[in-house]
């Protein structure tokens, strides 16, 4: 039932991929295998993209409680699920949760971006550019870096600091 709802997966039929991945949580005995923790994340990356949020939250959520030690994308995963919902101070608490866990995730740098959204969302741009200046520091490399520096330079002219914005929009053409 696991490679079968995969597969669907892998095809986008996400309607039949999510009825498979339910069967096998259903039939699946050892509840502590990796697996059955990824199974639930792809429920819920299954509901996500029918943006029925609330049953996305809620496997991202009992995929964390199965397996807490490896939960960085299932933790990622419902802090984007609260920002789709327009729960921004959710979603930034959800991500420095999410950061102070896994200080050495993957998914690092698409926190710090998130995050920086969604402090942009709730008029923080102040706040957003420490978090974007973090992310290019760090992660110069990230497929993110781009769109970061670009972000950066409008938060700075935005918040009238000319020459700021100038240089960070210099270093995305540099870059």
């Amino acid at each position: 039932m696991y490679n079968l709802a995969y597969t669907n997966y892998q095809l986008k039929n996400y309607t039949k991929s999510l009825a498979d991945f339910k069967k096998y949580v259903s039939a699946e005995k050892n509840r502590q295998s990796s697996n059955y923790a990824d199974a639930l994340n792809r429920i819920g990356d299954c509901y996500l993209f029918e943006r029925n949020f609330t049953q996305a939250e809620s496997f991202y959520s009992q995929a964390v409680n199965v397996n807490p030690g490896n939960a960085d994308y299932s933790e990622f995963q419902k802090a984007f699920v609260l920002g789709l919902q327009r729960n921004y101070n959710g979603k930034v608490s959800a991500l420095n949760s999410m950061m102070a866990k896994y200080p050495n995730s993957q998914y690092y740098d698409d926190a710090l971006y998130e995050k920086s959204r969604a402090l942009v969302m709730m008029d923080k741009e102040k706040d957003a550019i420490p978090v974007l200046e973090k992310l290019l520091n760090d992660y110069p490399k990230s497929n993110l870096a781009q769109k970061a520096g670009v972000q950066l330079g409008q938060l700075y002219f935005n918040t009238n600091n000319p020459q700021k914005s100038i240089t960070a929009s210099k270093q995305v053409v540099n870059n």
